[in-house]
C-alpha cells in the first residue's frame, strides 16, 4: 500500500509536468500567430469643393532625403487607397525613396526628433506644398511603429482655392524595422 503523503506527491509532479507541457507547447503557437498590427490612417485634404479621403498609410526611414546632416529622416505617406508594400520597400531600399506616383497622397517627412520639416499634397494634377508653419503635428515614433496626427489650425490659398488638411491620424509600421 503506498504512502497517502507519497500519493499526493506523485498525483502534484504528474499535474506540473503536464501543465508545464502544454505551456511549452503553446508558447510557440502563441508567438508564431503574433502579427504585427495593420497600420492605420483616416483623415482628408479638402481642396475648394473637393475632399480626398486618405485612408492608408505607409511609413519608411531614409537618409536621401536628408542632405544636410545625412541623419535619418522619417517619411510617412498617407494615401487614398492601398498601396503596394512591396513595390515600396522595393523603391525605398532601391533609391532611398518613394513617391507615390499615380497615388493620390500626403507626404509627410519628420526629422529626428519628431518635428514636420515638410509636407506635400500631391494628385489630380496638383502638387501643393504645405505651409509648415499652419500645420501642427505630433508623432511618436517606436523602433516599429509611427503614429500621430496631423492639424491644419487654418486653411491655405492657392490663387483662389482654399485647401486644408482635415483631422489626419495614422498608426503605421516602419517598413524594413525589426520588430
Amino acid at each position: 500500500m503506498q504512502h497517502p503523503k507519497r500519493s499526493f506527491h506523485s498525483r502534484l509532479s504528474t499535474a506540473g509536468f503536464v501543465a508545464l507541457l502544454v505551456s511549452a507547447l503553446a508558447a510557440p503557437t502563441v508567438l508564431a500567430g503574433y502579427e504585427e498590427p495593420e497600420s492605420s490612417a483616416s483623415g482628408s485634404f479638402r481642396m475648394a469643393d473637393e475632399v480626398f479621403e486618405l485612408d492608408h498609410a505607409i511609413a519608411f526611414r531614409t537618409t536621401q532625403l536628408n542632405s544636410r546632416l545625412g541623419e535619418d529622416t522619417l517619411v510617412v505617406v498617407l494615401t487614398q487607397g492601398p498601396v503596394d508594400e512591396k513595390e515600396v520597400a522595393a523603391a525605398v531600399e532601391d533609391s532611398g525613396n518613394w513617391t507615390g506616383s499615380g497615388h493620390i497622397r500626403l507626404i509627410l517627412r519628420f526629422e529626428p526628433d519628431g518635428k514636420l520639416f515638410w509636407g506635400i499634397f500631391q494628385g489630380k494634377g496638383m502638387n501643393l506644398q504645405l505651409e509648415t508653419d499652419r500645420v501642427t503635428a505630433k508623432v511618436d515614433v517606436g523602433a516599429s511603429r509611427a503614429n500621430g496626427t496631423v492639424t491644419q489650425q487654418r486653411p491655405s490659398k492657392v490663387f483662389d482655392d482654399e485647401y486644408q488638411l482635415e483631422s489626419i491620424s495614422f498608426d503605421v509600421k516602419i517598413l524594413g524595422a525589426s520588430r
